[in-house]
């Protein structure tokens, strides 16, 4: 996984900041074992589909997973990633200390921190 990521443009120290990790068949378990919270209507399981698992957490708390499909590796285009159910479903927006600075936006998260690496300190990148 990590080769991959590397050929993509990340570097080991993106990788463990981000939380990076892969999944790498179907799975169920419980949200709370995940630290998302069921909604009054939602099951209190999650299925976890294989693919590049890519989280994101508030403080210590973690608020959304992303799950890109095979392909990811190769940088191919992702039509369906999947946001796990009890996810926060805005997109990443990974903020430049530049005032006034531009904000690109590309298709998901991962694309949003390959970015962010390669120009973050040059404009603002949002992912939708």
């Amino acid at each position: 996984m990590q080769q991959a990521l590397h050929r993509l443009g990340l570097d080991k120290r993106s990788i463990k900041n981000a939380w990076l990790g892969v999944n790498l068949q179907e799975q169920t378990a419980l949200k709370t074992l995940w630290g998302l919270k069921p909604q009054k209507q939602e099951t209190e399981e999650i299925t976890l589909p294989p693919g590049l698992v890519i989280p994101r957490f508030n403080e210590a708390v973690l608020c959304r997973i992303l799950i890109l499909p095979e392909g990811w590796q190769k940088g191919e285009h992702i039509d369906k990633a999947c946001l796990v159910e009890g996810s926060d479903p805005c997109g990443l927006f990974l903020e430049c200390l530049e005032e006034e600075s531009p904000v690109v936006a590309v298709g998901d998260d991962l694309q949003a921190l390959i970015m962010e690496e390669e120009a973050g300190d040059a404009f603002s990148v949002a992912s939708f």
